[in-house]
């Protein structure tokens, strides 16, 4: 029976015994390390994905009303217009606020990003004209 030896003379019986003294137990401490630093990020990003939820549904919740606000100030201002063309606008425009509003309560937050996603993998086009009108929007507003 033949024993390997490597460049420093050792053959490995004898780095195995090494392994199973010295060096192994300091190579199972930083794996032990490792895995807790892993397991503090996962519960560190956990925590953080549960708040930015719990702000997006709040978001979500503040739009809704904000869209139901709309709705009804805009029902209120048709009535004032009388009959035509521009009431019936009006009338859809709310009924639309509403049904979005609605639809805003009635979708979870992960659901929601899942329909973002959707849309913007099956019409990129369209989500890029439609980020750059609320960009354009926004830095009007600000």
């Amino acid at each position: 029976m033949s024993t390997n030896t490597d460049r420093f003379g050792m053959n490995s019986t004898q780095i195995t015994d090494q392994d199973k003294t010295g060096m192994g137990s300091g190579a199972t401490g930083m794996l032990d390390q490792t895995k807790d630093a892993i397991g503090s990020a996962r519960d560190q990003a956990s925590g953080m994905t549960d708040q930015a939820t719990a702000k997006a549904d709040a978001g979500m919740e503040k739009a809704a009303g904000g869209m139901d606000a709309l709705a009804s100030t805009l029902r209120d201002k048709t009535d004032s217009m009388g009959q035509g063309t521009a009431q019936t606008m009006a009338t859809a425009a709310a009924d639309k606020l509403e049904s979005g509003a609605e639809l805003l309560r009635s979708t979870s937050t992960d659901q929601l990003v899942a329909d973002i996603e959707n849309f913007v993998r099956t019409k990129p086009v369209e989500s890029l004209l439609i980020a750059f009108g609320v960009g354009y929007f926004l830095s009007k507003t600000l």
